[in-house]
C-alpha cells in the first residue's frame, strides 16, 4: 500500500448532511517528504451536544479506514462505518478530537454544549391570550424545540403544577393541582372544564427531560381566556 497522505479531511456532519446551517469544517494535512501541520478551514462555529450522537467523516486519501486512530479527551468517539464517527461528549466546554496517521497526530477543537431548552407550550402557544372553548380542546402540554441544527429533537414533559384563577368559578377556591405527572391535561379536566371567559390560567413547576437525560425547568406559562 502507498502510505503517502495527499489529504487528511474531517467534516462534523448533523444527521446524513452536511452542516451547511451549523457547522462546516474541513481539515487537510498536506504531506510530500516532510510532515507539514494540518490546514484547517472553518466556515462557523464547531460544536458538538452533549446528549446526541455528533457524526463526524474523517478521512485520509491513501489510507484505510482501520490505520486512522481517533481519540477524544471529552467523552467517548467511537467509528459508526467507514469514515464515520460518533462523538459523545460528557460535560461542556471543550472537546479536543485527535486524528493519529502514521504516528502524526492532529488535534482539533471543538465547542460542547447542551442542547438547547425547548419551550413549553399548549395549543401551540406558549402563552398569552386564548378563547375559553379552544383551551377546554387541549389535551396535552408539550415541549417544543424550535430552529435547531439537529431535527427531531425531543423532550418529554415530566411533571407540572396547574393553577386557575380569577373568574367567578375561582374566586373563592383558586384551582390548584400540583406535581401532576407527564404533559397530559387529563389529571386537571374537572378543573380546565369550569374555565369560562376571564378565567387565567397558569402552568408552573414545568419540568423537562431531554436526550443527555437533565431534568430541566421551564419558564412559567400562563393564559389569559377570553
Amino acid at each position: 500500500m502507498n502510505t503517502k497522505i495527499s489529504f487528511l479531511t474531517l467534516l462534523l456532519i448533523t444527521g446524513s448532511m452536511s452542516l451547511n446551517a451549523q457547522s462546516n469544517t474541513t481539515v487537510k494535512a498536506g504531506i510530500n517528504n516532510k510532515m507539514r501541520k494540518p490546514v484547517v478551514s472553518i466556515e462557523k462555529v464547531r460544536v458538538l451536544y452533549i446528549g446526541l450522537e455528533n457524526e463526524l467523516a474523517i478521512m485520509a486519501d491513501c489510507i484505510a479506514d482501520g490505520e486512522i486512530k481517533v481519540t477524544t479527551d471529552n467523552g467517548k468517539i467511537a467509528r459508526s462505518e467507514t469514515g464515520r464517527y460518533m462523538a459523545n461528549p460528557e460535560k461542556p466546554g471543550m472537546a479536543r478530537v485527535f486524528v493519529e496517521v502514521n504516528g502524526q497526530k492532529y488535534e482539533y477543537a471543538f465547542s460542547v454544549k447542551y442542547v438547547p431548552d425547548p419551550v413549553a407550550k399548549v395549543g401551540g402557544r406558549s402563552g398569552g391570550r386564548m378563547s375559553a372553548n379552544e383551551f377546554k380542546l387541549q389535551n396535552e402540554l408539550y415541549a417544543d424545540l424550535k430552529n435547531f441544527v439537529f431535527e427531531g429533537i425531543e423532550f418529554r414533559i415530566k411533571g407540572y403544577t396547574f393553577y386557575a384563577t380569577d373568574s367567578a368559578a375561582f374566586k373563592q377556591n383558586p384551582g390548584i393541582r400540583m406535581g401532576i405527572a407527564g404533559g397530559s391535561l387529563e389529571p386537571i379536566k374537572d378543573l380546565v372544564a369550569k374555565c369560562s371567559p376571564g378565567t387565567t390560567v397558569v402552568f408552573d413547576e414545568i419540568r423537562v427531560v431531554g436526550a443527555d437525560q437533565i431534568t430541566r425547568k421551564l419558564p412559567t406559562i400562563a393564559f389569559a381566556l377570553y
